[in-house]
């Protein structure tokens, strides 16, 4: 192998000079076009480099994206499995299926029941004399659904922390008992997921999460074990133990760092034993050429095995102020942003893989890196799904080749990276930035030289031109390409055909846009025309006793689980391995038994900043409520219950907790603050009922029925969920009962607020000077957004159909004024003191009604993170069927992707030698007469036209038109797309001339829209 390596080298050196040649000379010709085309960037396609890089089957292959499912992100989609199977499956297919999948790989970090950053993953084998049990993992799981839709999504393992029996040996014998113990526990895991999902994984990872010294030794020791082992059950057939015996080695998932490539270059045995190399968050440097060399020379694959998605929704990126990127989908930590780092990732690391930590935010709102996922599914009993435009930008990559892994004889045809004809020089190493407009690009080639795609990254305020020059390709001079463009509210277009002419093909890139350029015949084609699902509107977690349907108006239960599941199928808690209905976990063994919940740990785990033991349910919608359950503590410790719990890992960050020992002592705390303390009978088995009831600014604590405490706060948390938790001890719970009050919809009794309005929505407007901040906020701040000020007179305006309102946001003092529909309501409205995801300001008794809110700050400062409509139903209150149902899933039925709103056939996709059948009748659309909307009022105010209008409950937002100087000409100058909105400023109305103004609705019918008749028309007379 020396040798080789030796040979590899002098021949890697001979290349490099040849490329740095090459290099020089392109860069001469750049410069030359430059002088004479204005700076046109000139990409060379060469055929040459195409075979070269055809003849790597692993180095060069461009593999795609790949979802990671760790730190209970995910653990939600096993309840949208069980409650909105319709849901699950679409979003399965729109990540997973069709001929061009956006991903290839699903990732999981194996867990130990501790936090790994947002939260905790239940471990597959807590102790040593129990057998595995995958199926407390969401991930595998999700793996084994995706590859029934395509079998050929890779799945990968790695470990965070171990669990405690594998810790203890491993502290107590390494090379030993420990190497063993790790991988007894990999292996029982592995044959687990194979006996019970059918799957062998591709990929390990023996040493440890974001290692910065990777374990060479226990590497090398690991593949050997791999090789030899010989012990397998009688359900494992030759393949599968074919299959067990190939499982590659990829290592060593380390953060900001390529340690074990020098490793590799020094150990023959290390070198043979690594098939692919992983770093986290770090696209490289140019020095970075024996990482490059890895996969150029040695055919080694190179992952950017966990990186960022968006770190806000893209449609909230416009609102930001910042001066890089105000206003557009671009700028720091952006969409364009993501893709700049994955091609400057394959350009100086050759990363050909990406894989997104997470693609998915399964989980509750307000955890820890909350937001930067690229889909967020957080409401199972609503089945509400938010697909991110971000994935638009995914697929100029994916949709535009063959992605994946190369078989052995190298005859699949996976498109390989062509590094000639690729070049990025942003600034940074994960979060990057490139204001001056410089070179971002990546070109894709099919092996056989038929075919090629070049994507291009703008994300600067500058028009770019390039020009692409193709040779020794088999492509004729005649051939036209495709141009799809995305950029600030256009998203994944056809933008026409570009011609060969000047010995190449002119490219010009709009200013903070991508676009991708290929020989590929795809416009018209269903794959690129259809449209990511709209988002449907949230419905808050509002069940019957049972916890089992939504039921908003038969009871005054919020929400109930005894545990012992009996609407649902016998097989519900062993599928889900007794993982609790809604339940995410922070840390601790909480799992179903005996019809109770049990936090079944009793000493610590290692784990990412330690907590003890919690698993938070509910919704953070909820406001005044009773919650009661029934906790046993058998032996020693503690436990409790957490109300308006709003927060990530630790129960001490938010809300209001009462916590109770064996003996009898109680403490009740806000936050970490203990507030009061006491004791009660102690039972002999430790079994108490606690309760915690939130009414307004007023909180009462009970044991056994008997009210211990009661407070009343100043400056209540408002909102939140039901959390549980527990010292290091075991303890149960059960019959937990969440209960409205009685009083009727006053701001004290009233449940849960609506849903929430983001301050960077598009229907909250701004005056004066603010600062918007877009994905570069905190993670504790809804979809890492916030609006600040500090100038009085600064305001903003929005809309709400509700008695009242809460402004939340992290604040300290100030005071604003409010008005509704343009009447001062609050004269002097106190800002106060508030921490994230707190209300600093609540209004009430406006009524029922269409009010316009503007709020105007008198004095200090003001942050606004987001607005919560108080006294708002869910929109669509039915009695829903929440029993459960894995049919759909289970038996293979995996309908075709579903990427409109539009009802369409699912298509089964049967796996090699089975018949393909429809699952489901298609409706066809219903049209929607709707009735004309009324303009009520057109007003000047300050220079500006204030218009309203009637609400028309059937549509799904308006159109407003405009006309100037007479009734002829109208032209549409705004969108509104929600049906509760009834009025918009125009602030570019003419001051000269008569407007006239006119509105339709409209309500969405799948791509289509249809549209009412126009409004009456009401004009404005000029001022000067």
């Amino acid at each position: 192998m020396k040798k080789r390596l030796f040979l590899k080298r002098v021949i890697a050196a001979f290349c490099m000079m040849s490329l740095i040649a090459g290099s020089m000379a392109m860069r001469g010709d750049v410069m030359k076009v430059q002088a004479a085309d204005a700076d046109v960037v000139v990409v060379d396609i060469n055929g040459e480099s195409v075979e070269s890089a055809a003849n790597n089957v692993n180095g060069l292959t461009y593999k795609g994206f790949g979802v990671l499912n760790a730190n209970s992100t995910s653990n939600l989609l096993i309840d949208y499995k069980y409650q909105n199977p319709a849901v699950y499956r679409e979003l399965l297919q729109i990540l997973f299926g069709g001929e061009h999948p956006i991903m290839t790989h699903i990732k999981m970090e194996m867990g130990n029941d501790g936090n790994n950053s947002t939260g905790a993953d239940s471990c597959t084998k807590r102790y040593e004399d129990e057998e595995a049990d995958v199926s407390r993992s969401p991930g595998f799981i999700l793996a084994a659904d995706a590859k029934k839709i395509n079998p050929d999504i890779k799945v990968s393992i790695l470990r965070w922390q171990m669990p405690r029996w594998v810790e203890d040996y491993w502290n107590s014998d390494r090379k030993g008992a420990g190497y063993e113990a790790v991988y007894t526990w990999y292996k029982e895991t592995i044959l687990d997921a194979y006996e019970k999902y059918g799957y062998i994984l591709d990929y390990i990872n023996p040493d440890a999460n974001e290692t910065q010294n990777p374990d060479d030794d226990f590497i090398k020791w690991f593949r050997e074990r791999l090789n030899s082992d010989d012990e397998f059950p009688s359900y494992m057939d030759e393949n599968a133990i074919k299959a067990y015996h190939s499982i590659k080695i990829i290592a060593s998932d380390e953060y900001l760092s390529f340690k074990i490539v020098a490793n590799m270059l020094k150990d023959e045995q290390l070198f043979d034993s690594v098939d692919a190399i992983g770093s986290h968050y770090n696209t490289g440097e140019r020095s970075n050429i024996d990482c490059a060399n890895m996969a150029d020379i040695e055919d080694k694959e190179v992952w950017y095995s966990e990186g960022c998605g968006n770190f806000s929704f893209t449609e909230y990126q416009k609102k930001k102020t910042d001066a890089y990127g105000a206003g557009t989908m671009g700028g720091f930590q952006s969409p364009l942003a993501m893709i700049d780092c994955m091609i400057k990732s394959a350009v100086y690391s050759r990363m050909t893989h990406y894989v997104f930590q997470p693609a998915i935010g399964s989980f509750y709102e307000g955890s820890q890196f909350d937001h930067k996922e690229l889909l967020s599914a957080r409401e199972p009993w609503a089945g509400t799904v938010h697909y991110d435009e971000a994935l638009y930008c995914l697929s100029h990559i994916s949709k535009f080749a063959k992605l994946g892994w190369e078989n052995e004889s190298n005859t699949k045809g996976i498109w390989r990276y062509i590094a000639d004809a690729s070049n990025n020089t942003s600034s940074g190493t994960e979060h990057l930035s490139n204001e001056n407009g410089n070179p971002s690009y990546m070109t894709l080639a099919s092996p056989d030289k038929k075919d090629f795609s070049t994507i291009i990254v703008n994300n600067s305020n500058k028009s770019l031109t390039y020009k692409i020059e193709t040779f020794g390709m088999d492509i004729d001079d005649s051939k036209e390409l495709e141009l799809w463009e995305t950029k600030t509210d256009s998203y994944f277009q056809y933008k026409g055909n570009i011609k060969h002419a000047d010995d190449g093909y002119i490219v010009n890139v709009e200013p903070f846009s991508m676009v991708t350029v290929t020989t590929l015949n795809c416009n018209g084609k269903e794959e690129y025309t259809k449209r990511l699902p709209s988002d449907k509107p949230g419905m808050v977690l509002d069940t019957d006793a049972t916890g089992s349907f939504i039921d908003t108006t038969d009871s005054n239960v919020l929400y109930a689980d005894d545990y012992e599941y009996k609407n649902y199928p016998a097989d519900y808690l062993e599928k889900r391995g007794n993982e609790p209905r809604y339940t995410v976990d922070s840390t601790g063994a909480f799992y179903v038994e005996d019809g109770r919940l049990i936090q079944k740990l009793d000493t610590e785990i290692s784990q990412w900043r330690v907590n003890e033991p919690s698993a938070v349910v509910g919704d953070f919608r909820w406001m005044n409520y009773k919650a009661a359950v029934d906790i046993q503590i058998p032996d020693y410790g503690f436990a409790g219950i957490v109300i308006r719990e709003q927060t990530g890992m630790n129960y001490r960050d938010s809300g209001y907790s009462l916590k109770i020992n064996e003996s009898g002592d109680w403490v009740f705390s806000k936050r970490r603050s203990e507030l009061a303390k006491g004791s009660v009978d102690a039972n002999d088995d430790g079994l108490y009922k606690l309760a915690i009831t939130g009414k307004g600014n007023v909180i009462t604590a009970e044991i056994n029925g008997e009210k211990v405490y009661e407070y009343t706060d100043s400056n209540a948390e408002l909102f939140g969920r039901v959390r549980f938790f527990s010292g290091w001890n075991e303890a149960y719970y059960d019959n937990l009962l969440v209960t409205k009050l009685e009083g009727g919809d006053t701001l004290d009794t009233i449940p849960y607020g609506g849903n929430i309005i983001d301050n960077s929505d598009e229907n909250v407007d701004y005056e004066g000077n603010w600062t918007i901040t877009s994905a570069r906020g905190s993670s504790d701040d809804w979809y890492r957004t916030t609006s600040k000020s500090s100038t009085v007179g600064a305001s903003f305006t929005f809309d709400v159909n509700t008695d009242a309102f809460a402004l939340i946001g992290e604040n300290t003092s100030g005071s604003v004024e409010v008005y509704d529909n343009g009447e001062l309501v609050e004269a002097d409205g106190i800002i106060n003191q508030s921490n994230k995801h707190g209300s600093f300001l609540v209004i009430d008794g406006l009524g029922k009604g269409d009010h316009n809110i503007k709020v105007v700050l008198k004095s200090g400062s003001i942050t606004l993170d987001a607005i919560m409509p108080i006294g708002e139903l869910p929109t669509h209150v039915i009695k829903s069927d929440l029993s459960g149902n894995w049919e759909a899933v289970d038996k293979n039925q995996n309908p075709q992707p579903i990427v409109t709103p539009a009802p369409v056939t699912p298509v089964v996709q049967q796996p090699s030698g089975t018949t393909s059948t429809t699952v489901e009748n298609t409706p066809k659309p219903v049209k929607t007469k709707l009735a004309k909307v009324k303009l009520k009022s057109a007003k000047r105010v300050k220079g500006k036209v204030k218009i309203t209008w009637k609400r028309n409950s059937k549509a799904d937002g308006y159109v407003l038109e405009r006309s100037v100087g007479n009734k002829k000409k109208f032209k549409a100058i705004k969108t509104i797309k929600k049906n509760k909105t009834v009025s918009y400023i125009d602030k570019k109305a003419s001051a000269k001339k008569m407007c006239y103004y006119r509105i339709r609705a409209y309500k969405k019918n799948g791509n289509k829209k249809t549209y009412s008749k126009y409004s009456n028309v009401i004009k404005v007379k000029p001022t000067k």
